[in-house]
């Protein structure tokens, strides 16, 4: 049970750069407009009714339609899973947060990079999140929470 079996929304926010993206220069080229590495993998394969947002930079509101999108849905509160913790959904979340969406980060449904000098979802987790009024949940409790258990 799940956030559409509650009706909810399902969104999924992919990179899709543009060769000689800017980006490169510090991450390398990586998750091509129209590769396979743009695509979802096929475990998570999005459903007719989800939406897609394409990005090229870290953030699922700059340039995208993303906003208008959530206003249209008439949403206020967001769950986020996916990569990469201490960028991409930083990134997003930070710009949700300045538009008054609340955010919710499922902390077992996010990965940072493997590179150890990268990596400290912990420290998101136990302090960066909660300062950024980010609520850190769990899949069991973002599922009751659709469910409208608590």
């Amino acid at each position: 049970m799940g956030a559409r079996e509650e009706e909810i929304p399902v969104l999924y926010i992919n990179d899709a750069h543009e060769k000689g993206d800017k980006e490169f220069e510090k991450w390398g080229e990586h998750c091509l407009k129209g590769s396979l590495g743009a695509h979802v993998v096929d475990e998570l394969k999005p459903k007719k009714e989800d939406y897609i947002i394409e990005k090229k930079r870290f953030s699922g509101f700059y340039n995208t339609n993303l906003e208008k999108l959530l206003k249209d849905l008439g949403t206020r509160e967001i769950y986020e899973a996916g990569l990469v913790t201490n960028i991409c959904n930083l990134a997003t979340g930070l710009d949700a947060k300045m538009r008054d969406y609340d955010v919710k980060i499922v902390k077992d449904a996010v990965k940072d990079l493997p590179d150890e000098k990268y990596n400290d979802n912990e420290y998101f987790f136990s302090r960066l999140g909660p300062l950024l009024g980010f609520e850190i949940v769990d899949t069991k409790q973002a599922i009751k929470e659709f469910k409208g258990e608590i």
